[in-house]
């Protein structure tokens, strides 16, 4: 079952390559769009941007180690599993701040930003969590929900900023 799994995760660090490397790389131009205006994301006056901002560099990282996960040496499935769960958990966590700022601005973000902010990160979530528990015991064929669960990530990410962006523009 090792080998198998060496090969599969072996087919895949191309993919987890790409996919980190897109993830930094947005990371990095959220930290310089901040930069430009940090005053803008002070936790008492702007709590909803900090949010956003906050939300968004948790699902680019969260992608960053996900793809550092399959670049760790001779990684088993249990080791595998146990990186993933942990990276699940502390997401799911992680939201559970973020829902209550968001719950409070929904309305002035529009009638999709809860769905988009929480619910579609959240399933992501779930996936990735159960995605963990099938690498725990070695089952490969979760490699391509995991794939979807990170282009989900990126693509909330990315969402998020540019309406980050967009908003503070506005100011």
């Amino acid at each position: 079952m090792d080998n198998e799994f060496a090969a599969a995760i072996a087919r895949w660090q191309n993919f987890e390559s790409l996919a980190g490397s897109i993830a930094a790389t947005l990371l990095g131009l959220l930290f310089v769009a901040v930069s430009i205006r940090p005053a803008l994301f002070g936790q008492e006056e702007h709590p909803a941007l900090l949010s956003i901002a906050a939300k968004s560099l948790g699902l680019f990282m969260l992608v960053i180690m996900i793809a550092l996960a399959f670049q760790i040496p001779d990684i088993r499935p249990r080791g595998m599993g146990i990186v993933l769960a942990a990276l699940a958990v502390i997401s799911m966590v992680n939201t559970m701040h973020h829902v209550a700022v968001m719950r409070r601005i929904s309305h002035e973000w529009g009638p999709l930003f809860l769905a988009r902010r929480i619910l579609l990160p959240t399933l992501g979530y779930v996936l990735l969590l159960a995605a963990s528990a099938a690498m725990y015991n070695g089952d490969v064929e979760w490699l391509a929900v995991l794939a979807i669960t990170q282009m989900l990530f990126l693509f909330t990410g990315t969402h998020n900023a540019w309406d980050l962006l967009i908003r503070v523009g506005k100011r």
